[in-house]
């Protein structure tokens, strides 16, 4: 079913999504940036692989995705300076914000009552 909605994204039309873009000098303030857009994606490409359903053709390209971009991101996170790690602790907060919404999706999702347990990092 979504195999036929979603567009081939293994074909060179899409490369330039599926492949992290290089960072040139990761001392560059500008340049430093392409860490946390590679890290952005990775983010992405795991929330598509999440929540597409198992078996379908796109969920093993989205996780490869996201490898790639995570290793390139966190390749040019630390010694490089503020630029490059200052988006490391902005994205790292992103991702557990993230993860945590996810986590409380399912919970309640698979929760018949009204109530349920709270995530072990949650206060009750």
């Amino acid at each position: 079913m979504f195999d036929a909605f979603l567009p081939d994204l293994a074909t060179d039309r899409w490369v330039t999504l599926r492949e992290p873009i290089p960072v040139p000098d990761p001392t560059d303030p500008y340049g430093s940036h392409l860490s946390g857009l590679a890290l952005s994606r990775a983010w992405a490409w795991a929330a598509i692989a999440a929540a597409l359903p198992a078996g379908t053709g796109t969920v093993e390209l989205a996780r490869a995705a996201a490898d790639v971009h995570r290793e390139a991101g966190w390749r040019y996170v630390f010694g490089y300076g503020y630029a490059a790690e200052q988006l490391a602790g902005h994205v790292s907060r992103r991702t557990w914000t993230w993860a945590r919404s996810l986590v409380d999706q399912r919970a309640s999702a698979s929760s018949s009552s009204t109530t349920r347990s709270c995530p072990p990092w949650r206060n009750a």
